[in-house]
């Protein structure tokens, strides 16, 4: 056969493969191969149109063919691990992957593959960094590249600063929109981030990386049950995917669905068994439903597979009835020493395990010594404003001190709100526990809604702006007035059992009293109070998730304390009869009487539950959850006393 005809039926056989016509292409390639075994197109053609027919022997066999003829041939090992993944061959899958990228590096749809490949054999962080490499090498300019690598060097200025730029000449880029937005969820600006992956999705309707990264900032923002709609619809396209069931098992944990998720954690355990953060969560999960030793075991795992893995640590500390063995404490001591160069959220965690290590072992010195190394590189990732505190103060006392809401509506038909507020770390989850013991009140936990509606009254759309909070209220409407306080109470309906009251205790909504009051005249406030410097210390030497920067700081504290005792003392002239002030100490000391004068302020009988608290079987989520499982007592009481001579800012606030 001439070279012509040769050329005519291999164009033939490629033309059958372009319009899938798979079987038809076989047959040309193997007319091809028997007039010559040499032909690499014969073989290629052949590999495609058995793996589109699943014929993945053969296929294997032809692309290994057309990869000895050819060895620089790129698409090849793309094909020849795609085979290999359908054979179920995985290892031999990773080395092609492997063997292939030392030559193509900048093959993106190859790091794809083999990023999916180390998750299949549960080697997350190595799937994590390959699929970076995945999405270094799809960006479409080098601007994105640039923003991509920053990115993942943290660098988020530097990384937003370039995506920018791309998006200057590509503003319809739904890859560079979705970055953004993952720079924005990063900062802790998660509405910016949630409009931006909106705005990905519209482009890109089947961009998955865009819909999981909107799924998890709907949760962060407490839309847990849109969250959770978003996950099911990536699990159509990518089911039993190891990250959607990650983010899915957290939207069930928020969504109070404690079974759903152990069980979702314990199914990806089977298949990622060395996976420290795993083990972790699971052990988050484990210790809210008050699974204590199933919580502790977890955190051991985890600390077993990584030993440098600062959350598992930080997470036996705070059990606060947890005693770290020898060994352990020998590990993490060994685990500061590799990391303190670092000064990263991992090294924090370790140093206020360490802190708390030493706390027991009552080298008190050593112990303030790791609190504050933990809390310095805290204040760095999240420093404390001390204007932005006392100007918030001001504006809410120069607003409230005239403002007398000119709507008024009942709520009467809705439940009534109990917040208890307060500095975190007072006894405001020993208050829950109590009164969400009583028959007629729902327990739910710190809730962001009030925050997240100042932020929004505020209008501040970049840090330099104006904050309109609280004046712009003056501008609503009756309805619009209504509206804010009826999504105040829809939101947190999948926590409540629906008792005629319930329970807020973000500590922080003491800010936000006058707001609450104006979209939810009916609430009722509880503050809960413990003298300076044992709440001011406790707060210290607790490692908050974020939101409470003030606490990483003695100054910072006596700070935020001063302007807390200014601020309610105004609300309690503003608001007399709807805010009552319990003292820590006194519940401990004398809990009945407390008790029944708490009950009294909301209008309820006395129950003997509330004093039997501990035998709530609720789920608990705040740091507090051991200590209220059990009847109370008072040892915590005086722990501020022997770090006292590092404590006096807070002392002088006591004296």
């Amino acid at each position: 056969m001439t070279d012509h005809k040769l050329l005519n039926l291999i164009q033939n056989a490629q033309q059958q493969l372009a319009k899938s016509n798979y079987h038809q292409a076989l047959k040309l390639s193997q007319d091809l191969l028997n007039l010559n075994q040499d032909i690499f197109d014969g073989w290629l053609i052949k590999a495609i149109a058995c793996q589109s027919l699943s014929r993945f022997s053969e296929a294997l066999e032809s692309i290994n063919q057309t990869l000895q003829m050819n060895p620089k041939f790129e698409m090849g090992y793309l094909i020849k691990v795609q085979v290999l993944r359908a054979l179920k061959h995985n290892k031999q899958a990773i080395k092609t992957c492997e063997f292939g990228l030392k030559t193509f590096r900048a093959n993106a749809q190859l790091w794809l593959e083999y990023s999916e490949l180390l998750y299949a054999i549960a080697d997350k962080h190595s799937a994590d960094n390959a699929f970076k490499q995945h999405l270094i090498f799809s960006a479409s300019s080098p601007n994105l590249q640039q923003a991509l690598r920053a990115f993942f060097n943290k660098d988020f200025f530097n990384s937003e600063k370039e995506v920018r730029q791309h998006l200057k000449r590509f503003p319809s880029d739904a890859s560079a929109i979705r970055l953004l937005g993952e720079v924005a969820l990063n900062l802790g600006v998660y509405e910016d981030a949630q409009n931006l992956f909106e705005k990905s999705l519209q482009l890109a309707p089947n961009y998955h990386l865009a819909r999981l990264n909107y799924a998890h900032t709907l949760n962060k923002r407490e839309q847990n049950k849109l969250a959770l709609a978003q996950i099911k619809l990536l699990e159509t396209h990518q089911p039993n995917h190891p990250p959607v069931l990650i983010v899915k098992a957290a939207v069930l944990v928020k969504l109070g669905h404690y079974q759903q998720a152990i069980e979702l954690y314990q199914h990806l355990l089977k298949r990622q068994t060395n996976q420290a953060e795993l083990w972790a969560s699971l052990g988050h999960t484990y210790k809210t439903t008050g699974e204590t030793s199933k919580a502790i075991a977890a955190y051991i795992k985890a600390t077993e597979i990584n030993p440098q893995y600062g959350d598992a640590y930080w997470s036996l500390a705070n059990m606060k009835t947890y005693e770290f063995t020898e060994t352990q404490f020998k590990q993490m001591s060994l685990a500061y020493e590799e990391l303190k160069d670092k000064k990263d959220e991992n090294l924090t965690q370790i140093c206020f395990a360490l802190g708390k290590a030493y706390e027991i072992a009552k080298e008190f010195d050593q112990s303030f010594y790791f609190y504050s190394l933990g809390n310095n590189i805290k204040k760095q990732i999240e420093p404390y404003s001390t204007i932005d505190t006392e100007q918030l103060v001001a504006r809410n006392k120069q607003f409230f001190a005239n403002f007398k809401p000119k709507h008024k509506f009942s709520n009467s038909n809705t439940p009534v709100p109990i917040f208890i507020v307060g500095l975190p770390r007072s006894g405001s989850t020993l208050l829950e526990q109590i009164l969400s013991s009583h028959s007629a009140i729902d327990g739910t936990k710190e809730l962001p809604d009030i925050m997240a509606i100042a932020r929004r009254l505020g209008n501040r759309k970049k840090k330099q702006d104006k904050d309109l909070y609280p004046h712009s209220l003056a501008n609503l409407t009756a309805e619009q007035v209504k509206e804010l306080g009826n999504s105040y109470l829809t939101a947190s309906e999948h926590l409540r059992n629906g008792a005629p009251f319930f329970i807020d205790k973000m500590p922080n909504n003491f800010l936000h009293i006058g707001l609450i009051k104006t979209i939810l005249p009916q609430a009722k406030i509880i503050d809960a109070r413990r003298i300076p410097v044992a709440s001011g210390f406790s707060c210290f030497k607790q490692l908050f998730a974020v939101g409470q920067s003030f606490s990483n700081d003695i100054n910072d504290i006596k700070h935020y304390y001063q302007n807390y005792l200014a601020l309610m003392s105004f609300w309690q002239q503003t608001f007399p009869d709807d805010i009552y002030t319990v003292n820590y100490e006194n519940v401990v000391n004398n809990i009945e009487s407390e008790v029944r004068q708490l009950l009294t302020f909301l209008n309820l009988d006395f129950e003997e539950s509330c004093l039997s608290f501990y035998k709530n079987k609720r789920a608990v989520a705040t740091a507090s959850a051991e200590q209220v499982r059990q009847p109370i007592n008072n040892k915590g009481l005086n722990a501020w006393q022997a770090y006292s001579k590092h404590l006096e800012p807070l002392i002088e606030i006591s004296s």
